[in-house]
């Protein structure tokens, strides 16, 4: 990995009580917190996070069409691919990915539920993220806590996004869940799965 690009992702700050990674107002990472422009650029994927995934809804607005619903957020978010390894971007996208966790929880919950159905949905989003930072950036040095945890972690929602973010990576980007890499990818995994 590049040394100049590390700074974009060094985003958790030590404690006396361990790991410290959600910046003063909520998810936003902390390096998108430190200049004007970076909170822009979160802030403006945050909200085009949600809407793609309210357009989504509106389009479906069935409780009994959640895997259809899952089908076009997902289709709706691989469309903006990161663009560059900028914070600018970086920023961006991971305040999308933000705003459809949110959003997705939304739904979820007026519709009672389905944890594990969540936790897949969230597992693969989070997979698809980590294998686009790993390739653009030719791979992590820490976990990838830059990408918001989810809102929720009802019961089975950890061990269906855990499978699913496992299986994601491995036929995405299986390059980057080896050595030496191993542990990043592990951490991620725990990270995004386990809030």
């Amino acid at each position: 990995m590049k040394p100049h690009v590390s700074a974009i992702l060094c985003v958790g700050a030590l404690s006396a009580t361990g790991p410290v990674f959600a910046a003063p107002n909520g998810n936003m990472p902390p390096v998108c917190a430190e200049s004007a422009r970076a909170k822009m650029a979160y802030s403006t994927g945050l909200q085009s996070g949600k809407s793609l995934v309210e357009r989504a809804w509106l389009s479906v607005a069935d409780c009994g069409q959640l895997g259809y619903f899952s089908s076009v957020v997902r289709d709706n978010i691989n469309a903006y691919a990161l663009q560059g390894a900028s914070t600018y971007s970086i920023c961006r996208y991971t305040g999308m990915v933000d705003g459809a966790y949110q959003e997705l929880d939304t739904v979820w919950t007026s519709c009672g539920g389905a944890c594990c159905w969540e936790g897949q949905v969230i597992g693969e989003l989070a997979g698809d993220v980590y294998c686009q930072l790993s390739e653009l950036l030719g791979g992590l040095d820490i976990p990838a806590d830059f990408v918001p945890k989810p809102v929720t972690t009802c019961t089975g929602f950890s061990p269906c996004c855990d499978e699913v973010f496992m299986d994601t990576t491995q036929v995405q980007c299986a390059d980057y869940t080896t050595q030496p890499f191993y542990a990043v990818w592990q951490d991620s995994a725990t990270l995004q799965c386990n809030g």
